[in-house]
């Protein structure tokens, strides 16, 4: 047999009341508590992201990088190709035009040997008919 006095009584469902405030209250506590764990767990997430995407960042950093080398290399080289074109062409082609320049000359020089033998050759026949009619002439007259 147990003795509660009236007084310890009276408080007894006030202190149980209470108790259950304080425990509803540490449960809404705990709840709180497991959202910021969620939080938090949502924000490691969030870190491990950010540090992800900052060396994918710098990978791709390295890439463009060496994609800028690669064109630089390739402007170079087309540059100097095309200087190599050029300079292979005007050499085809100076030899074309002096080539062209000898033919011309060539052409020219022998169609004026060609027309000064035949001048020759007048000059000469019109030479020994004068000639001749030189020699006739004096004979007539005799």
């Amino acid at each position: 047999m147990k003795f509660y006095c009236d007084n310890c009584v009276k408080h007894a469902d006030g202190f149980k009341g209470l108790l259950q405030m304080l425990n509803e209250k540490f449960e809404s506590i705990d709840s709180c508590f497991k959202t910021f764990d969620s939080i938090d767990i949502g924000i490691k997430n969030l870190q491990l992201r950010h540090k992800s995407s900052g060396e994918n960042l710098k990978q791709l950093e390295k890439l463009d990088e060496k994609l800028n080398q690669s064109i630089n290399s390739l402007k170079n080289d087309i540059t100097e190709s095309w200087l190599d074109v050029v300079k292979i062409n005007s050499k085809i082609v100076d030899n074309e035009a002096a080539s062209l320049r000898n033919m011309i000359s060539t052409s020219f020089s022998d169609v004026v040997r060609k027309d000064l033998d035949v001048v020759s050759k007048e000059v000469i026949s019109v030479r020994r008919t004068i000639e001749v009619a030189n020699e006739v002439k004096p004979v007539r007259t005799t």
